[in-house]
């Protein structure tokens, strides 16, 4: 841990100079990652400063944002006190991107986590609304998000982004439907919003829907969605329904 906090400001000394890197690896993410995984011994300060410093780079913290963002739940009381006003900054800050057209902004996951760390309903909703009119990777953020509301306010929200014009926003949307569909059942609406994801052109969304899938216990309504994706022309598809 001790070399990740000496790169973490070396990244942060550089961004005050108007020095950026592209390539290596992310000290930021790699400290977060391991910090949730070995509680006792997390050294949290090199995060909050990395996150905190409005010239570092999207790409040296958007990682941290997104592993954050996954386990907020399961972060100290303390940690979700400290994360939330850094990265609620982090959602107004200016975009920090050297190369904007292969890697998205961290302002999609920023959003996500500070919506997430808030566990309030105005903020979520108001963060899905504001992830919605944003880029593919901000739609992505929201799409995951609506399962944070009512099961059924949620899959209200999910059936739109079914109808998204970029595929990946499709398919994690319909991942999302599935989660749904395994935890909590789903109304006639969304279901057939789920099984009409499966017809999706490409192979994208009906891999996303097997995978999640594969990650719960079978239920009457998933085995026939495994079913139908036995017969998709995704051989990976039909793998993952297959487990």
């Amino acid at each position: 841990m001790g070399k990740l906090e000496a790169l973490i400001s070396n990244t942060i000394t550089l961004a005050r100079q108007s020095t950026y890197d592209l390539g290596g690896y992310e000290a930021g993410k790699l400290l977060v990652a391991l910090n949730l995984a070995h509680t006792g011994l997390a050294r949290w300060e090199p995060v909050y400063a990395l996150l905190s410093e409005p010239l570092v780079g999207d790409d040296d913290v958007s990682g941290c944002c997104r592993l954050l963002a996954h386990d907020a739940d399961s972060l100290p009381a303390e940690v979700r006190a400290k994360l939330l006003p850094i990265t609620t900054a982090l959602t107004t800050r200016a975009p920090q991107q050297l190369a904007p057209n292969l890697l998205p902004s961290a302002k999609g996951a920023a959003r996500a986590l500070a919506a997430r760390l808030s566990q309030a309903d105005n903020v979520t909703d108001t963060a899905i609304g504001s992830l919605l009119a944003g880029d593919a990777d901000q739609r992505e953020w929201a799409a995951r998000l609506a399962l944070r509301r009512a099961a059924g306010e949620g899959a209200g929200m999910l059936m739109v982004m079914c109808h998204d014009a970029v595929p990946r926003v499709r398919a994690t949307a319909s991942a999302c439907l599935a989660r749904l569909l395994a935890t909590d059942g789903l109304a006639p609406g969304p279901l057939g919003v789920l099984y009409d994801s499966l017809k999706d052109p490409g192979t994208l969304v009906p891999r996303a829907v097997a995978g999640e899938l594969s990650r719960h216990q079978p239920t009457s309504e998933t085995e026939s969605i495994r079913r139908t994706l036995a017969t998709n022309v995704s051989a990976r598809a039909r793998a993952a329904a297959a487990r």
